[in-house]
């Protein structure tokens, strides 16, 4: 048993070295804050450094109907998710999907900063035309620029009622036909 301890102890201590240095050491700060001021949506980690950004000056046009669009990706869940257009000198042309959600933390006011966001881009990028479907589906009143918040309440009771009722119905069946 000593052969095989002191064969693998070398090359499990050589295995782990670099994934501790690469994946602990030199990764990528994760984003905890997001921030929405006149250049754009600024995903901040918890040192204050910018993670990523996307910038008002970077959106383009779509070359469709609308610039700014609300897309329901088959991963995503429930709340579909924005997508603008970006232009830059690294990789051209290119449709960028907007989540406001950050990997380790729950962001509560998300519709908010969606409102924002959007406010946004119709103050300093007036040339870009947002859909209507995408004051719909982020319950923002596009005069005032607030978010109703009874709609989305509403919506949630819904889903959740709705749920329920799928899971009683289930539970019945089972126990009657038990």
């Amino acid at each position: 048993m000593l052969i095989p301890v002191l064969i693998c102890f070398p090359i499990g201590f050589g295995i782990l070295i670099p994934s501790v240095k690469h994946y602990i050491i030199k990764r990528n700060p994760v984003a905890s804050k997001i921030i929405i001021n006149e250049t754009g949506l600024l995903y901040c980690n918890s040192k204050g450094e910018i993670a990523s950004k996307i910038l008002y000056s970077d959106l383009v046009a779509s070359g469709k109907e609308f610039d700014v669009l609300s897309v329901l990706p088959p991963s995503s869940g429930v709340m579909p998710m924005l997508e603008v257009f970006t232009a830059s000198e690294k990789e051209g042309r290119a449709a960028l999907r907007i989540e406001m959600n950050l990997p380790l933390h729950v962001v509560s006011d998300r519709l908010t900063l969606y409102a924002h966001f959007l406010q946004g881009i119709s103050i300093f990028r007036p040339d870009l035309k947002i859909a209507p479907q995408v004051f719909q589906n982020y319950f923002i009143d596009p005069k005032t620029w607030k978010v109703n918040r009874k709609s989305a309440g509403y919506l949630f009771l819904i889903l959740v009622s709705g749920v329920l009722l799928i899971c009683g119905l289930i539970l019945w069946i089972v126990m009657t036909f038990a």
